[in-house]
């Protein structure tokens, strides 16, 4: 299936990318590139606020359900959600009905009420939400990293979500004030993947559609600094620790660098690949283990990540460590285990390319990273150059960085960071 995206600036400054493909429907999102991370501390959670509300009552549908039953009369379904970095309207359509789904989230943006009535019932649901999330074991660690690791954490609440007393202090005025700065056709991308049955129409259509957008320039916080800690979160009643080892990236995330980033995702591959043979397979100790990542476009932390018991955290931690330096120093990759990779990665690229959503999202998120339009021959034929020798001078210095290694769980008695650096060393 080809992939020929096109981008298109409006007159507002509105971005808008057109990603034809040969199939019967649509997939269309209109995303601002404002978040949780952007908002003031008498404002935490008022952008996933927000979005709870754009998907209320307008001036032309009296309810949410009137708006959906309007849709899928029409062929289609709508949805928002909100990041740390984005809040995004979504939906998807039969091709004919382009135009009627881009109708609806214009309304959406433009016509809302906000009536206080709504937003007093909206405060329970969106703090119960709040409530599920904050119970929740992975959110849990998920904030603890970001608590411990960059400082960045709102007290008794969450990061999108906000607390109990921001949620509860939220006022029409103070909602509609929050829109009118945070929201702007400087800081919005419209991407369309499926049927697009006449690009200069549909442009037309968005450029008159859309020409309510203020536009003013909005800022976005990206600055995190990483403080290298050694922290444990104890929770009550858990016979399990999760446990992750972290370092922090060797080099930004930009365009310059995106060469040598593919080639140090390969030693990851090879990395959690190893690790899943010594740990579990060989050694028997844990259920999983992988590699992840934390931080976002500027401030990044590769991690390994596993659960174990109190009784075998010091034991693990050792064989993590020195299948970690096994891997990185003497089971280096090979030409036939890199190539497995590449093959294996055909796979998730088929997919890409045949999902409408999956293309618009991958879009937006380069253009928001990069600047610059997702080419998937440019992608395709990168991941293709990469040899051997790139993958291990990528990865020269992984291990290097200050350390962090963060616990979630039952208590436990044995320094983790003295286990990880006697046994960084070999011996297998």
């Amino acid at each position: 299936m080809k992939f020929e995206p096109s981008l298109h600036k409006l007159s507002n400054g509105l971005c808008v990318v057109l990603d034809p493909m040969d199939i019967e429907t649509v997939y269309a999102q209109i995303t601002f590139f404002t978040g949780g991370r952007d908002e003031l501390p008498n404002e935490y959670g008022i952008t996933h606020f927000c979005e709870h509300m754009l998907c209320k009552e307008t001036t032309r549908f009296s309810s949410a359900r009137q708006r959906m039953d309007y849709l899928e009369n029409n062929g289609g379904y709508s949805n928002a959600s909100t990041s740390t970095k984005r809040l995004t309207i979504y939906g998807r359509i039969i091709a004919e009905n382009l135009n009627i789904l881009l109708d609806t989230f214009a309304d959406q943006l433009q016509n809302k009420l906000f009536k206080p009535e709504t937003i007093e019932k909206e405060k329970n649901i969106v703090i119960d939400e709040l409530n599920r999330s904050l119970n929740n074991n992975s959110e849990k660690m998920s904030d603890f990293f970001d608590k411990t690791l960059f400082n960045w954490y709102v007290p008794n609440g969450q990061i999108t979500l906000g607390n109990a007393d921001t949620i509860k202090s939220f006022t029409r005025e103070q909602l509609f004030d929050f829109f009118n700065r945070r929201f702007s056709a400087k800081n919005c991308m419209i991407t369309i993947s499926g049927k697009i049955k006449d690009t200069d129409e549909t442009l037309a259509y968005i450029e008159k559609l859309f020409s309510f957008l203020p536009e003013h320039d909005v800022s976005e916080n990206t600055e995190l600094k990483y403080t290298p800690v050694i922290a444990h979160n104890n929770q009550i009643k858990k016979d399990t620790i999760h446990v992750a080892v972290l370092f922090p990236d060797l080099r930004e995330n930009t365009y310059e660098n995106r060469l040598k980033n593919i080639a140090m995702g390969y030693f990851e591959q090879h990395l959690s690949n190893e690790l899943l043979n010594i740990v579990r397979f060989d050694k028997g100790l844990v259920y999983d283990i992988t590699t992840d990542t934390f931080g976002n476009e500027k401030t990044g932390l590769n991690a390994v990540v596993t659960q174990t018991t109190p009784e075998q955290i010091a034991e693990v931690v050792a064989t993590i460590s020195k299948a970690c330096f096994h891997v990185y120093q003497e089971k280096q990759i090979t030409d036939e285990e890199l190539q497995r990779y590449k093959n294996f990665d055909k796979l998730p690229m088929a997919d890409f390319l045949e999902n409408a959503k999956g293309r618009a999202k991958r879009i937006t998120g380069f253009w928001h990273q990069y600047n610059k339009l997702y080419d998937f021959e440019t992608a395709k034929a990168e991941t293709n150059s990469i040899t051997v020798q790139n993958v291990i001078d990528s990865s020269r210095g992984y291990f290097d960085g200050p350390m962090s290694i963060i616990t979630q769980g039952a208590d436990f008695d044995a320094d983790l960071e003295q286990i990880w650096k006697n046994n960084f060393k070999g011996d297998m």
